[in-house]
């Protein structure tokens, strides 16, 4: 029984020590779909992969620093910079 326990006690660790960093982006570039209006800071979402983002007439460009926080948000329209949103 205690083997059992210390089993799943280690599985469950492992698996937050995994996916403790999830959602935590550094350098880049990522792109994404939409930004979060109504919101203080920039807030992208949708994330999707190079190929999906030339394919759409608008999509942002981020990066990030070491802690996950945005440093660069670029608004491309039809695949061209439109407009530099973060410096």
């Amino acid at each position: 029984m205690g083997r059992l326990f210390l089993s799943v006690i280690t599985l469950l660790l492992a698996y937050t020590a995994i996916y403790a960093g999830e959602g935590i982006y550094k350098g880049g570039p990522y792109y994404y779909r939409y930004i979060k209006e109504n919101t203080v800071t920039y807030e992208p979402v949708g994330e999707i992969n190079y190929e999906e983002a030339n394919n759409l007439y608008t999509y942002y460009e981020a990066y990030f620093d070491a802690d996950g926080r945005i440093i660069t948000l670029k608004r491309y329209v039809k695949g061209e910079l439109d407009k530099e949103l973060l410096p």
